[in-house]
């Protein structure tokens, strides 16, 4: 499986509440929708044996005029709680910036289609939700920059890496963990004032 599975794109958007527990640590939560995606090629396919006078030839789709291969592509919707701790370093408009922390993943639907590689028009959908656990844990690790524009605003850009830590698959000793990493990039805007009330 690792051989013939290949990651597709992903994303993850939604909108946090952070609160600031000190000026470099700060705390975030809120509600966000997560899309991960990975596709499987089948290789050669093969459609029995036939003799040829000392051992078994396997009949493949070549010598039958059949495709040679079939893509399946798996895509899984999920609802995201994240609970994230924020590292601020450094005192000047430009700060690095640590996010750690966890997803709590609610499965929202799960699908897979299929088609032939000489027929890509043809696409077979087939939903797959029940098959999967409806609850995960994602933790994720973000190492990035905080530019703060104004004393409300600040854009940070970070790359991260999520990884689902339980069993996705269940009634099955199949094993499957979804992962998925980019560049998160976030606008901030702040309610109060970081120095307000201060003369």
């Amino acid at each position: 499986r690792n051989n013939r599975e290949k990651p597709n794109y992903a994303t993850n958007t939604g909108i946090r509440l952070g609160v600031n527990i000190t000026k470099c640590i700060s705390l975030e939560t809120g509600v966000g929708y997560a899309y991960n995606s990975y596709k499987a090629n089948t290789g050669q396919l093969i459609f029995g044996s036939q003799w040829n006078g000392n051992g078994y030839d396997p009949i493949n789709s070549d010598s039958l005029g059949l495709p040679s291969s079939v893509t399946f592509n798996y895509a899984y919707h999920f609802i995201s709680i994240p609970l994230a701790v924020n590292i601020a370093i450094g005192q000047k408009r430009v700060r690095a910036l640590i996010s750690t922390g966890a997803n709590f993943d609610v499965l929202v639907k799960a699908t897979t289609s299929s088609h032939w590689d000489n027929e890509p028009s043809h696409k077979y959908t087939s939903d797959l939700t029940s098959r999967y656990s409806a609850f995960n844990l994602c933790p994720f690790l973000g190492i990035g920059i905080d530019y703060q524009i104004n004393n409300l605003m600040s854009l940070r850009v970070m790359p991260i890496a999520y990884f689902q830590a339980l069993h996705n698959v269940k009634g099955t000793p199949l094993t499957e963990h979804l992962y998925s990493g980019g560049i998160n990039v976030a606008l901030n805007f702040g309610f109060i004032e970081a120095n307000a009330g201060k003369k």
